[in-house]
């Protein structure tokens, strides 16, 4: 996208792959059922949270399928 290697980019070019890489993540590739609505996209806040609730699903959900493959148990918790 930008010429030259990524160390010389400055911190503008640096934010913009940042927040295209989040949107392009978030957005655009979630199938539309698991996408947030355009409501939480619009207040960060709630983006925040709608993010760190994803995050933590597929860390749990990577945890119980090492525990599957491994034959080990995994302690989960889960949020209310």
């Amino acid at each position: 996208m930008f010429e030259g290697p990524i160390i010389e980019w400055d911190e503008n070019k640096n934010n913009l792959m940042y927040w295209l890489m989040f949107y392009n993540k978030y957005i655009f590739s979630i199938d539309e059922e698991e996408r947030p609505s355009d409501y939480i996209i619009k207040y960060n806040v709630l983006m925040d949270d709608w993010v760190e609730r994803k995050l933590y699903r597929e860390k749990q959900k990577n945890k119980e399928n090492t525990s599957v493959r491994t034959g080990k148990q995994i302690e989960t918790y889960h949020l209310g």
